[in-house]
């Protein structure tokens, strides 16, 4: 009977041992499904913040040229005005 109750109790660990390391093995790859999903959202979220980054940077140097002299002086030619002391020519359409 000892050598039954032995046999029978290695039986047993054999058994629990095999389904906890099923457990594990289970877990173990959720996780790496997990971290592989979370992985490629991070992937493109860091993308969206690489673009995101470039285009604040190309607003920030226009707001920065808007704000210089240059575009005012600029501007103000467009809308037809001249500086003190200079003269404004006409050509006219030849039609």
């Amino acid at each position: 009977m000892n050598e039954k109750n032995l046999k029978l109790k290695v039986q047993i660990i054999t058994v629990l041992a095999v389904c906890l390391l099923f457990t594990l093995i289970i877990a173990t790859v959720g996780q790496l499904v997990t971290y592989f999903q979370l992985k490629r959202v991070n992937d493109k979220l860091t993308a969206e913040q690489n673009r995101l980054n470039s285009a604040y940077s190309s607003l920030a140097e226009e707001v920065e040229y808007k704000r210089s002299e240059l575009y005012a002086e600029q501007y103000a030619r467009e809308l037809g005005l001249i500086k003190e002391g200079e003269k404004r020519y006409f050509i006219p359409d030849e039609d």
